[in-house]
């Protein structure tokens, strides 16, 4: 008995195993059902006409023609040539906007997130609610030079800077103190 065509014949035998495997879990755990027959009779029929495939030399030889047919390259290629424009590889002024507006709704989240988490540290007594309103206070601080940097008014760097200078003050206060 010679392998004729060995990938064949391993997916094969890779299929036949996932059958076996997927029957004895199914009797074990006892959910047999319709779908699970059918799924498992596949299995068994693929593995099984690609072992028998893979064994004969004329049907081997026919997997090699049909693997190297220039239409079925050329349809091959076509497919992968039109996933490549599905992804996107070149990036455009919409792709920055939609990575912009999602760290800058990712930001507001946390900052959302961060003032209930130093409310509950608030209402506990946890002294935690020292770090987490200086991380506002930081959040806050980064978004107003943004606006600074955007608008180059000078009252969104002044804000800046005090809430930056707040935030490193109660986050130096919160590592002392605990």
């Amino acid at each position: 008995m010679k392998i004729y065509n060995k990938k064949g014949f391993a997916v094969s035998i890779l299929l036949i195993a996932l059958g076996v495997f997927d029957a004895v879990g199914g009797f074990m755990a006892d959910i047999l059902d319709v779908k699970a027959v059918i799924v498992i009779a596949a299995l068994f029929a693929f593995g099984f006409v690609g072992v028998k495939r893979s064994l004969s030399e004329e049907f081997a030889r026919e997997d090699k023609i049909e693997e190297c047919d220039e239409r079925n390259r050329l349809i091959e290629l076509k497919s992968k040539g039109m996933t490549l424009r599905r992804k996107r590889i070149v990036k455009d002024e919409r792709d920055e906007q939609i990575v912009s507006r999602s760290k800058g709704m990712a930001l507001d989240f946390m900052i959302a997130v961060t003032q209930i988490l130093t409310v509950m540290c608030l209402i506990k007594g946890n002294p935690a609610w020292k770090g987490s309103f200086a991380l506002l206070f930081l959040g806050g601080a980064v978004q107003f030079l943004y606006k600074f940097q955007s608008y180059e008014a000078r009252q969104y760097l002044a804000a800046g800077i005090v809430a930056g200078l707040i935030g490193v003050f109660m986050l130096v206060w919160f590592g002392i103190t605990g």
